[in-house]
């Protein structure tokens, strides 16, 4: 079984397609992660995945729930 070895010269293009589809692929897996931890989030919360899903992109990453205003009776 013989190898092939790339003789062709290293030119910025061939670098910048090869950086192009490294990122893709861990764009992808990463997605994959992140849809992961959110049904495991979802199961600690007692919720589903989509609500997990949806409450992030209301409130952000990492939200619980969305903020309480201030009561009035609170001091600053």
């Amino acid at each position: 079984m013989a190898i092939d070895i790339q003789t062709d010269p290293i030119t910025p293009k061939f670098i910048e397609s090869m950086v192009d589809k490294v990122i893709d692929r861990i764009t992808k897996k990463l997605d994959e992660l992140d849809i992961s931890i959110d049904y495991v989030a979802a199961a600690l919360l007692d919720t589903t995945g989509h609500d997990v899903k949806t409450r992030q992109r209301a409130y952000g990453r990492g939200s619980m729930r969305p903020k309480s205003p201030p009561s009035p009776n609170d001091d600053d």
